[in-house]
């Protein structure tokens, strides 16, 4: 993702940094924007200064709620003689998602979408939040529910389709 940042951190930067996070990671480039079918190196003015605002506000979980990047993740070159910062996000794990940003994971957890970054739903906020539990829901013992609650013809599907990928198995 290219981002000018010619007046600081750009604002939406914090929304591809949780997307990033929520899915595959990702590099973001400030400095360089798109000017399709080119990339233009704009340059920044202050890059330390930059550097040290975005370190300061990854350190903040009312801006982002877990740190994406690692001490060698954000780092400034020269390109074209000009100075950009590149910050590689990495991928959240399931248990450290929902990665959201403001304090909010209802309204601050995005995802990333081909070239867009896109806020998710509350259902997609729900399953996160599940699947970051300690304990699957797919290994829960339901309580209170016996034999005859199973669809006999399911489990023998299972039990063939089981017999047949694991035939060592008792």
């Amino acid at each position: 993702e290219f981002k000018a940042a010619s007046g600081g951190l750009p604002s939406n930067l914090w929304e591809t940094a949780s997307a990033f996070a929520n899915t595959n990671g990702g590099w973001i480039l400030l400095g360089v924007v798109e000017v399709k079918p080119d990339l233009v190196v704009q340059g920044l003015k202050n890059p330390e200064s930059m550097k040290q605002d975005l370190w300061n506000s990854m350190r903040n979980p009312q801006k982002i709620s877990i740190e994406v990047c690692g001490s060698e993740d954000i780092r400034i070159e020269n390109l074209d003689g000009k100075s950009i910062i590149i910050v590689r996000v990495h991928a959240a794990s399931s248990k450290q998602k929902p990665v959201f940003i403001n304090g909010n994971p209802y309204k601050g957890t995005c995802i990333r979408r081909h070239e867009g970054d896109y806020r998710c739903s509350r259902q997609e906020v729900d399953r996160m939040i599940r699947d970051a539990s300690a304990e699957s829901m797919d290994s829960t013992i339901l309580r209170g529910y016996g034999w005859e609650e199973i669809e006999k013809s399911t489990f023998e599907q299972y039990r063939q389709r089981y017999r047949q990928f694991n035939p060592a198995s008792p």
